[in-house]
């Protein structure tokens, strides 16, 4: 069901929660026309039931794809702040100057609709660029944005946990991670993979 894919809360160590929003969240808040009524409902349940879900939450975590690019988007509600890791652009690039334009007053826009349980003050809130690795060619951001979302932490420093030149041999364990996992269905590819 797409709501499921939509938002999912994870128990960390210590149970304090987090919650992950997927790149399809992203695309049900910005999405303007609906063929009907009855979609836009569905879609709109949705959206209200990820912010519901991340309401309790100590962290929301979002890997975003804007103009074929992907990066981190992180709302910490302890600390009144949006966090942004970002492997090629900075906070003063042309491109976040777009994009951040428009998710940040959306998402304090659909919280204020939807997670009412949680009043925020959104005029203290500040966003901050965390000093991160920075790609080396057009094509990683993929691979970086995964290592942040699977490593980054307020108190980690990712210069620490990763390097450019270890991205080519993460690309190759992520790879056969995702091949091999026992939620890959598709048997015959492991086992083409396995023979050759």
């Amino acid at each position: 069901m797409l709501g499921a894919a939509s938002c999912h809360q994870i128990p960390s160590r210590r149970t304090r929660k987090f919650t992950i929003f997927s790149p399809y969240f992203e695309h049900l808040l910005l999405m303007d026309s609906y063929e009907t009524q009855e979609l836009y409902d569905q879609k709109s349940s949705m959206v209200q039931r990820c912010f519901q879900l991340a309401n309790g939450a100590r962290l929301i975590h979002r890997f975003t794809f804007q103009r074929k690019h992907w990066f981190k988007f992180v709302v910490l509600f302890k600390h009144e702040m949006f966090v942004i890791l970002d492997s090629a652009f900075d906070g003063d690039s042309d491109f976040h100057q777009h994009v951040l334009n428009i998710l940040i007053p959306n998402f304090k826009r659909v919280w204020d609709m939807y997670a009412s349980s949680r009043n925020l003050n959104w005029r203290n809130w500040t966003t901050h660029f965390i000093d991160v690795p920075k790609q080396s060619n057009e094509l990683d951001c993929g691979i970086y944005t995964a290592l942040f979302l699977k490593h980054w932490k307020p108190r980690v420093l990712m210069h620490d946990v990763m390097k450019d030149e270890d991205i080519a041999n993460i690309r190759i364990r992520m790879a056969n991670e995702m091949m091999f996992t026992d939620h890959n269905i598709l048997n015959d590819h492991k086992k083409l993979v396995l023979e050759f």
